[in-house]
């Protein structure tokens, strides 16, 4: 079996510390050991008596709790699972964004307002805002791109773990996804934030995990009108 993945950077920042594509890359891995068990249908004490490996890692594992695992961890513990698989990684970098101001005259709206963006429910969108779609062995966290150029260093430092917990819970589930995009968040014509999951796939998460990942999901949102409004009135100051 071959597993491919990309490490790849989850949003565009400045900020030149951001390991986000370690952190997706860890994401990924524990996804594909919790593949593994749940199509072998193994305990964590069946996965301990097959690899040697406690149960309380393959625990720790399976509620996301990744803190105490390095990369090399994970991948040795996918190795032990199934003897067949073959692991390669490939790197992959965007751009960095220019950080410096510049003034904007509505390039957030709807291109043409006869003729509005659909989100994931099939609500009129005014605002695209992001949207998290699915990679070969991965997930990419799209943003808008108007307000990635604008976007602001100390903003991108918040946002970046708030896109990072969102596809570490989205990863568990993108195989009962049943389109590209797993989750949207959009700004709609009634002036309302609405995030939205792949068809069906919200009856799949536990209650609690749901509501944390759309309360991320609305941060990440509320970031982003920040960095709208106050790319706004330094437009403004400058007229």
């Amino acid at each position: 079996m071959n597993y491919d993945f990309k490490l790849i950077e989850l949003i565009k920042s400045t900020d030149s510390h951001c390991d986000a594509g370690l952190e997706h890359a860890r994401a990924v891995v524990c996804s594909k050991i919790i593949q593994i068990m749940n199509s072998k249908k193994l305990s964590t004490r069946d996965a301990e008596r097959l690899t040697g490996i406690s149960h309380t890692e393959f625990s720790r594992i399976r509620n996301a709790k990744l803190k105490r695992f390095t990369l090399d961890r994970l991948i040795i513990i996918l190795g032990k699972l199934d003897l067949q698989i073959e692991i390669s990684i490939t790197f992959d970098t965007r751009p960095v964004v220019n950080s410096e101001p510049k003034a904007i005259e509505g390039i957030y709206e709807a291109a043409d307002e006869r003729e509005y963006l659909k989100n994931l429910a099939g609500n009129d969108v005014s605002i695209f805002l992001y949207r998290f779609e699915l990679l070969p062995y991965g997930i990419d966290f799209v943003l808008n791109e108007s307000i990635a150029e604008d976007m602001y260093s100390d903003i991108a430092v918040q946002l970046t773990p708030l896109a990072h917990e969102c596809c570490k819970t989205l990863t568990r589930y993108r195989e009962l996804s049943v389109s590209d995009i797993i989750m949207d968040g959009n700004i709609l014509i009634t002036n309302q934030f609405e995030v939205m999951l792949s068809k069906g796939l919200g009856i799949h998460l536990f209650h609690d995990e749901k509501m944390q990942l759309f309360k991320y999901a609305e941060d990440i949102a509320d970031l982003l009108i920040m960095v709208m409004n106050r790319r706004a009135e330094e437009a403004n100051t400058i007229q």
